[in-house]
């Protein structure tokens, strides 16, 4: 939106004229970007953005289901879902599900909640919303795209389901925990950071970095323990560990065989676990295997380091 202020100028006077703007209808925020005199007006342009998020939804609790009925979310805008710019909060401690595809900018929970189907994706390109979940989430058949998800007081993030899990150009900045079900299933597409601890504990299925491009990356902070497979389902994906990878299982084995694995981190094997690598490698970290029984076998092309 724009304003243009027209003055009359005073040929009559010498002295340059002292005009005060006033944002105060505008807001504090909106900045001047036109300001210039043609034929004795003064013309300002003044554009200001409108709200990033378009209102809060405060859900009831009375049911579980996220669609069940718009009349359970109250908004400035009653009787409607939220929406693409919206924030949607449940504040209460009921457990919450959502079974489908919808699009919000940040959602905080403190009840329970389960993702059981469809995409949840935050609506900010470049800086992506945040889910915040003061209780146990359940990642049960659904996936995540373009959130932030933080560690809720008290929560924890669990993947149960063995198919159709997902996470999408994400950023998990808590723990997430496989190991509830042997058969769990996670896939991951574009570039997805985790900053937690993810715990591995699969006899089938396991960690999928997709395909071409896709890559896992485990920050600074990030951590991939215990033991089942990571792979790929095309060629070229890429697992980036700038944190730790650590086979601690006794007897058994975490397999890591995508096409491109970056190590600036520690990649490891302890308690008895075998920590098995398989395909392209590039090492400037550290590879360590601590303690009787720990083995590290190597398969492929190791560059850049030992």
């Amino acid at each position: 939106m724009s304003l243009v202020a027209i003055f009359q100028c005073r040929s009559a006077s010498t002295s340059p004229s002292r005009i005060k703007i006033r944002r105060r209808l505008l807001g504090r925020c909106a900045p001047i970007v036109a300001l210039g005199i043609a034929g004795g007006l003064l013309s300002i342009g003044m554009v200001f953005a409108p709200s990033a998020h378009a209102s809060t939804y405060t859900w009831d609790g009375t049911v579980n289901d996220w669609f069940a009925a718009p009349s359970h979310w109250g908004s400035t805008t009653p009787g409607t879902f939220p929406g693409t710019t919206d924030d949607a909060k449940n504040l209460t401690a009921a457990a919450m599900t959502l079974g489908q595809s919808t699009t919000i900018q940040s959602f905080f929970s403190n009840g329970a909640f389960s993702l059981n189907g469809g995409t949840f994706t935050g609506s900010l390109a470049s800086a992506a919303g945040t889910i915040q979940v003061n209780s146990i989430f359940t990642l049960n058949g659904g996936q995540i795209s373009n959130f932030t998800v933080q560690q809720g007081t008290g929560g924890s993030f669990v993947v149960t389901n063995s198919g159709g899990n997902g996470l999408i150009n994400s950023v998990v900045n808590s723990s997430i925990d496989m190991s509830t079900n042997s058969d769990a299933f996670l896939r991951v597409q574009g570039t997805t950071t985790v900053n937690g601890a993810l715990t591995l504990s699969s006899t089938s299925n396991g960690l999928n970095i997709y395909t071409t491009g896709d890559n896992l990356v485990l920050g600074s902070t990030g951590s991939l323990s215990g033991f089942g497979s990571i792979f790929q389902t095309g060629g070229g994906a890429i697992l980036t560990n700038n944190g730790l990878i650590n086979a601690n299982a006794s007897g058994k084995t975490l397999s890591q065989s995508v096409t491109n694995f970056v190590n600036t981190g520690t990649a490891k094997a302890t308690n008895g676990g075998i920590l098995s690598l398989n395909n392209v490698m590039s090492n400037n970290g550290a590879l360590v295997a601590d303690g009787a029984g720990s083995i590290i076998t190597l398969t492929g092309t190791l560059t850049s380091g030992a």
